[in-house]
């Protein structure tokens, strides 16, 4: 990765679809993993779309075909492999189904890829979900001292 590029993630306060929380503890992981990284996308589209069909305007097309397609938070790229990461606030089972399937998605469509690896990030995890993650190979990593935005209600 570039240093200007290092230095342009490492400076934004919130990414691409995230809420600030998330990008806090995407900011944790950057700045932990950006030396690893070649470069990384944010809010990458995998997998088949809806077609809507003539009776519709482009801009209406082109809005469900995004809708529909599946949406992996960030894509880390090293030499000929990917790292695909989910974010999380509070890592629970869902991650595993979401991992698994951007990583069959991913592969369909960049057969060359030579390696894909599995990353679930979160500010805390639910009781068990760290080891049944890392038992299908889905590495874990927390950051619980990132300070979290509260909202005020009333």
């Amino acid at each position: 990765m570039t240093p200007e590029r290092k230095v342009y993630l490492l400076s934004l306060i919130q990414f691409p679809q995230m809420t600030v929380n998330e990008s806090a503890i995407v900011h944790a992981l950057l700045l932990q993993f950006t030396d690893s990284f070649d470069d990384v996308q944010f809010n990458v589209r995998v997998g088949n779309s809806i077609e809507l069909g003539p009776g519709y305007d482009e801009a209406t097309q082109r809005q469900a075909a995004l809708l529909s397609q599946k949406r992996i938070d960030i894509v880390g790229f090293s030499g000929n492999a990917v790292t695909i990461v989910e974010v999380k606030l509070r890592i629970s089972l869902s991650a595993l189904g979401q991992l698994l399937g951007y990583a069959l998605l991913w592969q369909a469509e960049n057969p060359t890829v030579e390696q894909i690896n599995l990353v679930a990030i979160g500010h805390d995890e639910l009781i068990d979900v760290a080891e049944i993650l890392q038992a299908h190979g889905i590495a874990v990593y927390l950051y619980p001292n990132v300070a979290l935005a509260t909202l005020t209600y009333g």
